[in-house]
């Protein structure tokens, strides 16, 4: 069997190095490519500086101008309200006064139907005692019906059993 730990080949990272000439002169040139682009960058900034102070002046100004629209609006609205609200204090004070016209006769009506449900609740109570007077007679006429059922079965238990007492005897002394 052959090894695969014998078959790999190890690559090396390691780059040559050159002399330092032509480095140094790279460094240089992308020294002079960066201080050109901080100037560009700086340019740009102060550009975005100066049109950012005027987009804010320009927002503040229209903001401005917004607020005292909004305010005179707001004036107005409140005024508009203010008017509704005192016509409304008109409507309910007038309303007021109608609506004690009604609870007069509301309570009026409530006294005279209170008479006559007090009325009929008399006359009611008084069917109520008549149908209980009745309904405790009927109850001892049951009661009395049931008791003499009782007496009756009893009896006829008792003469039943002694005429077949009677009956037995005459048998066994041969009266019969």
């Amino acid at each position: 069997m052959r090894s695969t730990a014998l078959a790999y080949k190890p690559e090396y990272d390691e780059v040559p190095v050159s002399t330092p000439e032509p480095l140094e002169s790279n460094v240089v040139a992308i020294r002079a490519d960066l201080n050109e682009l901080k100037t560009d960058f700086r340019a740009a900034v102060t550009r975005i500086d100066n049109d950012i102070k005027a987009a804010v002046l320009k927002l503040e100004t229209e903001i401005r101008e917004m607020g005292k629209k909004a305010e005179k609006e707001l004036k107005e609205f409140g005024a508009a309200i203010e008017k509704q609200i005192s016509d409304m204090r008109l409507d309910i004070r007038e309303m007021r006064g109608e609506d004690k016209a009604l609870r007069e006769k509301i309570d009026k009506n409530h006294e005279t139907l209170s008479e006559k449900i007090d009325g009929v609740h008399s006359a009611l109570n008084a069917k109520i005692d008549v149908t209980n007077e009745r309904l405790v007679k009927m109850d001892r006429d049951v009661d009395r019906i049931g008791t003499r059922q009782a007496v009756l079965i009893w009896m006829i238990g008792v003469l039943g059993s002694a005429a077949l007492a009677l009956i037995t005897v005459g048998k066994a002394l041969n009266w019969f």
